[in-house]
């Protein structure tokens, strides 16, 4: 259909991806080490779903947006929304702000999320890290813990998807990545800095009863330990 290029062509390869953790390294269009411009309509790379999985990266935002502003897309079925497996996950920065707008789909709801209060801020690294494991989504800004939901059952892993950064339905963000990687999730990638150790136990022997407040305490970490005595 085509007049043919006037030129060699050597070591030509195509081959199945095989590499579920899809690491994207500083090689690859729009991540390096100056960080990449994120670009509409741009897919990134393929990957597989991860059911659980650890996504994290750098990112620079120089401005707030003029309307939903798309920065990372996974998609299963290359559609939009709002079916499980269309937003796997999906990340946007609210308009005007610098808040992110983090969905992954379920089957319960193919647009549940978790959105931090917490904004990006303008022209300043941070490092964003969404762990999703056991039907819970939890988002890291600089390993600190920032939002936390029960969104549910993942949609399956295993099913070929494509990255957009960003992707052909909304405005691409304002912004810059570095250092994407989207890997199935470990335990040790998740930050310990936000579990620390609190405190509290009553002196004294007391009989409970009914509607009786013995003290308030804040849950603090989601993680803990109880132990009392009972005669």
């Amino acid at each position: 259909w085509h007049t043919a290029a006037v030129g060699y062509l050597s070591d030509l390869k195509y081959r199945e991806q095989s590499d579920i953790t899809s690491t994207v390294s500083s090689e690859n269009a729009y991540i390096g080490s100056l960080g990449g411009q994120v670009r509409k309509h741009t897919v990134l790379t393929y990957t597989k779903t991860l059911s659980d999985y650890v996504m994290q990266f750098k990112l620079k935002l120089t401005a707030n947006s003029n309307n939903w502003g798309n920065i990372v897309h996974i998609t299963a079925d290359g559609q939009n929304c709002c079916n499980n497996g269309q937003r796997v996950p999906a990340i946007w920065t609210y308009h005007g702000t610098t808040r992110l707008h983090i969905r992954t789909g379920t089957s319960v709801n193919g647009n549940a999320g978790c959105d931090p209060m917490e904004p990006i801020g303008i022209n300043k690294w941070r490092e964003v890290k969404i762990v999703v494991n056991g039907g819970a989504m939890e988002v890291y800004y600089d390993s600190k813990m920032v939002c936390r939901a029960d969104i549910g059952p993942t949609y399956p892993s295993g099913r070929k998807a494509w990255i957009w950064m960003s992707d052909p339905w909304h405005n691409a963000a304002p912004a810059y990545v570095q250092d994407f990687s989207f890997k199935p999730y470990s335990a040790a990638a998740v930050p310990k800095s936000n579990y620390e150790e609190k405190k509290f136990y009553l002196p004294t022997a007391f009989t409970p009863y009914r509607n009786h407040l013995a003290t308030f305490k804040s849950p603090g970490a989601f993680e803990f330990s109880m132990s009392f005595k009972v005669d």
